[in-house]
C-alpha cells in the first residue's frame, strides 16, 4: 500500500517534470526565443530537488519489488536530468 507522503512525492515529481519538460520544449523549439536558459535551469533544479524527495519517500518505505522498481525509475530520470543540468548549467557561465 502506498503512503499519502509518497503519493504526494510521485505527484510533485510528476508535475515539476512536466512543467520542466514543457518549458524545455518551447525554449528549444523557439530556437531559443521563448524564455530563458536561467528559467529552464532553475526548474530543472527544481526537479531534482523533487526527485530526491521522492527517492528519500520510497526509501523510507517497506521494500516491495513496486518500491525498489520505482526507485530504481526515479534515479534513472535522476541521471537524464543530470545532463540537462550540467548543459544548461554549463550555458549559463558563457
Amino acid at each position: 500500500m502506498t503512503s499519502e507522503p509518497t503519493v504526494n512525492a510521485k505527484r510533485e515529481s510528476d508535475l515539476a517534470g512536466d512543467v520542466y519538460y514543457r518549458t524545455l520544449t518551447d525554449w528549444t523549439v523557439s530556437r531559443l526565443a521563448n524564455g530563458t536558459c536561467k528559467k529552464c535551469y532553475t526548474l530543472a533544479v527544481a526537479y531534482d530537488h523533487a526527485i530526491d524527495r521522492l527517492i528519500d519517500r520510497l526509501k523510507s518505505r517497506v521494500v516491495s519489488a513496486a518500491s525498489l522498481r520505482s526507485i530504481e525509475i526515479a534515479t534513472d530520470q535522476k541521471s537524464l536530468l543530470a545532463a540537462d543540468l550540467n548543459y544548461l548549467g554549463n550555458a549559463l557561465v558563457k
